[in-house]
């Protein structure tokens, strides 16, 4: 979430900026519901694109999707007017946004302590028995609850084009409507 925020936070600022130039009478949430719009079709597009390739192709629909819908949820709060130099503030309303914790102050210090021990190297080391906890945390990110049938639903390549299309569509529709009612 924090290397999201430090990837995306000033795009989010341009993009509302621009938006709001062209735009000059929209409110806060017409611009929020602009971004819904925009990043539900994106997601859409690349659950359609990634399901192509099927089981192989899921590794790379929850990266883009989570790299998608973070994009989404920052574009939310600089459409109301969150300062996107808090990079620590942003990171914490995304991972309270994704459910993955339920107050600021716990998502700050895990925030703090995965920064700490790199996470990520860690995951990369170990994906044996890790591999699975893994997978799971990134369907939970993008609001897919990992299941079996979930898994060959998305690895059928005929089968996974509209499913993953589709399950990206809404699960970020309903990020979207998450982060709307969070920043509003």
């Amino acid at each position: 979430a924090a290397r999201a925020v430090e990837q995306f936070a000033s795009r989010a600022e341009r993009d509302v900026r621009l938006l709001r130039e062209r735009n000059p009478h929209a409110t806060d949430r017409q611009l929020a519901l602009y971004f819904k719009r925009k990043y539900s079709r994106a997601a859409r597009w690349e659950g359609a694109g990634t399901g192509t390739a099927g089981l192989l192709g899921l590794p790379v629909d929850l990266v883009l999707l989570a790299w998608l819908q973070n994009r989404l949820v920052l574009s939310v709060a600089a459409a109301y007017g969150h300062d996107m130099g808090d990079h620590l503030d942003r990171a914490a309303d995304l991972l309270m946004i994704q459910g993955v914790h339920n107050s600021r102050e716990v998502a700050k210090k895990t925030l703090i302590t995965a920064t700490q021990k790199h996470l990520t190297k860690m995951i990369l080391k170990h994906l044996r028995k890790e591999a699975l906890v893994a997978v799971k945390q990134l369907f939970k990110v993008v609001n897919i609850k990992f299941t079996r049938k979930a898994l060959l639903e998305k690895g059928v390549p005929l089968v996974a084009i509209p499913i993953s299309a589709g399950v990206n569509h809404v699960s970020t529709r309903l990020l979207a409507n998450q982060a709307i009612k969070f920043y509003d």
